[in-house]
Order: structure tokens, then C-alpha cells, then sequence
């Protein structure tokens, strides 16, 4: 009897370099075992992996033949994360469509397994169907009602089969947004192979076991114009996934000055034709998706697929924005902080937008009449601000900026929104983008504030932060003070109480996964205060 472990402290990491995690091993005629693989994989000593040995003393490597075996992992409570996802070291070297490795998902103890994802999806994930040896049995779970329902129907016999990726070690990815809400979502690798002798090829190999938050925001650029038919039906569809995606997109549409003239175009030229100009736009509907060109009509070509597939990639950078209105002045400050070293001699450009979330009563030729993510301004200028230098890991560097505007210029103020990104001009790759605002409009923005109810001066360091926050006050507390650590979409990840008396606490932010967060404090007598926190990994 195997005891599966419950993991409900994220991110979870198993490395497998001091033990096996609670994952075991378990099936028909199982090669799977945990040990050093060695130099058929590229391991160095004391690098310890799950992957396959066949029962051969004469091979290094390889797999049994009728092999149906399972990598258990543990019971996973997703429920209280935001943008989950998979990632994994793995390596892949089988007789191709014959025998193969596939990933599946238990949330009712195991009785019915789900593949996870779909065949193109994710990064490095499933290569094939209708793999013969059917690896975790697929099709005696295909014929249940229950797996079809609420989620998609799986592809059948779907996983890595031959030699993925040249056969070498690949990082691999997957979204687990269906399973985000469940508290009990079991985890197992299968493995399958057909009645020949023993394969004498590498066979699998399994490291680096991890499950955190997505941390990349996707940038979607789309060039449109108020004269176009095929823009129109484009931009219902660009507006349809700015709204869908907004947990893991940013985005601008830019109205440009052709085929024919343009109302937000005539306020606001310049700005959309740098763009155009550099990314070569020559016709309209046209959408640039993390810097890189749209093939065709935008409406046609954007899948759900690339756009998490861009989300799933590590940042090189976090985005801070802070921004808030008084009367017609927007002021704003944006702070990037760089997540690797990197020196790139002036290649690095940070711009940010003003975009209007939705403007109505505003028709255009085409017939549309509401617009979403309008391109207002860029700061400083469409140029944006060169980002030259060396980057050290936690290094930042801040854009402040306002921009005074007239009625003419914004339709409804309560609807501004801010996107920021960071791209390199020469390979046009976004690093990374960020929004602010586009729920409620900037009025409702926290900033880094107090209410001057409170006697005490707090220090809050280091932020960013790794692994501790800390909080010291100038005086011992007068009263208890509680304490909340929200995302930028107010989800509450931490609570907590610093007790009167106390003149310093810690709050450990060891299990948060990198980003920007609300760290929020409120005394029994109305005291608030609120500080914006980076966390690094």
C-alpha cells in the first residue's frame, strides 16, 4: 500500500535529488525505477530521475516489452491558486506510433484518468495519436459520460511517442486551468509498450517536477480602421479574446490612418503609425502577438493555443504599475524589474500605453459602433524609453509620467487603462507586458498609501523580497494590526496578525510564486495602509 502525499503549498518543485518525493512506480512488467540515470541521459552524479530500465543487464537503458506501468505523483489541492500550470524535465526515445509516455489527472480518487491537454497545445507537449500500445489505457476510460463532462472530450491514445524533440531532454509545459478549482487532483505519468523484445533505444526519463503560477502576460497588438469591413469582423473577435484572456493578455488596438481616414486615428496619428512602421503593417486587419506578426486576418489566425502557449513562458521581467487620476491629469509610475542577468547593449525598449478600455458612441463606416483597448497615447513617445545596460536579477528601473487630457481625447475616464511592455527592438520578442486598470478604471487603483490614522511609521524590507517580508514599526504597536497579502486582482493568498507590543514581525512569502502583490494592513481603529510588494524566485 502506497501512501499519496496532499500538496496544497505552492510552488511545488521535486527535484528527486534527496528522495523520491512520495512518487513510486507501479504496474505490468515496470522498467521505471529512481536512480541516477547517468550518461545515456546527460546526468551528472548525484542527479537522480525517474526514467526507464529494461530488465537486460547488458543495456543501459531501454524499456520491457507488454510494459504498462505508472509513475504515481501526489494529490495535488489546486483550489487557491490563480493561473496554475505544469513543468517538467523530460526526455522520450521509443519506437515511434508503437509505444509511448503520456500525462494524466485524477480528481475522483483515481476511478477515471484524463489525459491532460490536447495534442499541439502547451510547450513541448503531446506529439501523437493513436499510439498503439495506448499507454495508461486510455480507451477503457474513453466510453465514460463522466469524462466528457463539464471539460473537452480527450483525443484518444494521445502522448510523446519516438524521439521528441531529437531525443534529448526537453522542458515541457501545460496550462491546468481545468482543474484550478478542485482540491484533489491526482497526478500520473504512463508508459506502454507493444509485444517486441526489449528496446534497447534511451526509452523515458522524468526530472523537475514543478507546479506554480504563470507569471508572463501575453501583449496583443492589433492594427485596425474604422472603414474596413474585415477589420470590424476582426476587432469583435480581438475584443472577445482581450476579455476572455484578461488573466494572461494585454491588450492595444491601434487605429491606423489607412485604407481611409479614421476618428481615433485623426486624434492621435503619430503614435499608431510608429507602430505600423515598425513592424512593417502594410494592410489592415492585421495582429502581432508578443512582437511576432499574425499570418492572414487576425480573426482567422489567433488560437487559444498561442496565446497560452506565449503564457507559459518564464518572464524576464516583472512589470509594476502604479497609477492614479486627479481631475483630467493621469500620473503614473512603472517599475520593471529583471528576473535574469542580462547585458544587451541598448536593445531593450519600455513603452507604455494609454488605452480606453470601451468606447462607445462612436460609429464607424464599417458599422461598428464599440471599441475595445483603444490606443489613447504612448509615453514617452512611440519610441518608447531605451532600457540600456547591464540587468542584474532584482534590479529595477522606473518610468514616472502624466498626461493631461480633454474630453475630446477620452470618452469616459473611469475607463482608461495603462499597458505596459518591455520588447526588443531588434528581434521584436516581448519580454513581458502588464496592464492596470481595465476592471474598474484607474479611480479604484491601490497605490502605496496611507490614511494618516495611525501613530506609527512602518518599514516594510526588502521589496523586492525572496523568501521573508519584514515589518517594523518606529514605536511598540499601540494595537493589534492585521495584515493581507492579495494579487492585483484582490485574491487573498496570506492573513495574519502583528500583536500590540510588537516593534518588528515576519511574513513568509516562501511558498508565493514570483510577482506583484497588495500587501494590506487595517488596525481595529480604521487604520489602512497599503504597499506594493515584488517577489522574486
Amino acid at each position: 500500500i502506497s501512501i499519496i502525499p496532499t500538496i496544497s503549498t505552492f510552488p511545488y518543485h521535486e527535484d528527486f535529488n534527496t528522495s523520491n518525493g512520495g512518487w513510486f512506480a507501479e504496474g505490468i512488467n515496470v522498467s521505471i525505477q529512481y536512480n541516477e540515470p547517468g550518461s545515456i541521459w546527460n546526468k551528472s552524479g548525484g542527479d537522480l530521475a525517474w526514467y526507464s530500465q529494461s530488465n537486460s543487464k547488458n543495456m543501459e537503458g531501454g524499456y520491457n516489452p507488454q510494459e504498462l506501468s505508472y509513475l504515481n505523483g501526489p494529490c495535488f489541492d489546486l483550489s487557491g491558486m490563480y493561473k496554475p500550470m505544469v513543468e517538467f524535465d523530460a526526455g522520450v526515445v521509443t519506437k515511434s506510433k508503437l509505444d509511448g509516455l503520456t500525462l494524466q489527472y485524477s480528481t475522483d480518487d483515481g476511478n477515471i484518468w484524463r489525459p491532460l491537454g490536447n495534442i499541439g497545445s502547451g510547450i513541448n507537449w503531446f506529439n501523437a495519436l493513436n499510439i498503439v500500445s495506448d499507454p495508461g489505457e486510455q480507451l477503457r476510460f474513453l466510453d465514460s459520460i463522466s469524462l466528457y463532462t463539464p471539460t473537452r472530450r480527450p483525443q484518444p491514445q494521445i502522448g510523446w511517442t519516438g524521439s521528441p524533440g531529437g531525443g534529448n531532454v526537453q522542458n515541457i509545459r501545460q496550462i491546468l486551468d481545468e482543474v484550478k478549482s478542485t482540491n484533489k487532483v491526482r497526478v500520473r505519468f504512463a508508459f506502454a509498450s507493444t509485444e517486441d523484445s526489449l528496446y534497447k533505444g534511451k526509452g523515458i526519463m522524468i526530472d523537475n517536477f514543478k507546479i506554480n503560477e504563470r507569471t508572463k502576460m501575453v501583449l496583443l497588438e492589433n492594427f485596425v480602421n474604422t472603414q474596413d469591413t474585415a477589420s470590424s469582423t476582426a476587432s469583435i473577435t480581438i475584443d472577445n479574446v482581450i476579455n476572455k484572456f484578461k488573466e494572461d493578455l494585454a491588450g492595444i488596438q491601434y487605429h491606423t490612418s489607412f485604407p481611409d481616414s479614421d476618428p481615433f486615428n485623426t486624434e492621435n496619428p503619430a503614435d499608431p503609425s510608429s507602430r505600423v512602421l515598425f513592424y512593417g503593417v502594410e494592410n489592415v486587419p492585421r495582429a502581432v502577438l508578443d512582437g511576432g506578426i499574425r499570418p492572414g486576418r487576425p480573426d482567422l489566425s489567433i488560437k487559444d493555443i498561442d496565446i497560452y502557449r506565449e503564457a507559459l513562458k518564464t518572464p524576464e521581467f516583472y512589470i509594476d504599475i502604479n497609477a492614479s487620476t486627479v481631475s483630467s491629469t493621469l500620473n503614473f509610475d512603472v517599475t520593471f524589474s529583471a528576473t535574469k542577468e542580462r547585458d544587451d547593449n541598448s536593445s531593450l525598449v519600455a513603452y507604455i500605453a494609454v488605452v480606453e478600455r470601451d468606447v462607445q458612441g462612436v460609429t464607424g463606416a464599417n458599422g461598428k459602433s464599440n471599441f475595445e483597448s483603444v490606443l489613447r497615447r504612448m509615453y514617452p513617445s512611440a519610441a518608447g524609453e531605451i532600457m540600456n545596460g547591464r540587468w542584474q536579477v532584482g534590479e529595477q528601473k522606473k518610468l514616472s509620467g502624466n498626461w493631461t487630457f480633454t474630453s475630446s481625447k477620452v470618452n469616459d475616464q473611469t475607463k482608461l487603462g495603462l499597458v505596459a511592455f518591455i520588447q526588443d527592438r531588434i528581434s521584436k520578442q516581448v519580454l513581458q507586458s502588464a496592464y492596470f486598470g481595465y476592471k474598474q478604471g484607474l479611480f479604484t487603483s491601490i497605490n502605496d498609501q496611507s490614511d494618516n490614522k495611525f501613530s506609527h511609521t512602518l518599514t516594510i524590507y526588502p521589496n523586492p523580497a525572496e523568501n521573508v517580508i519584514n515589518v517594523a514599526s518606529d514605536i511598540p504597536l499601540s494595537t493589534n494590526l492585521n495584515w493581507e497579502l492579495t494579487d492585483q486582482l484582490g485574491k487573498v493568498l496570506g492573513i495574519g496578525k502583528f500583536l500590540v507590543g510588537m516593534t518588528e514581525g515576519k511574513i513568509d512569502v516562501s511558498n508565493i510564486c514570483a510577482g506583484i502583490y497588495h500587501l494590506n494592513f487595517v488596525s481595529p481603529s480604521g487604520f489602512k495602509y497599503y504597499k506594493k510588494i515584488s517577489i522574486i524566485k
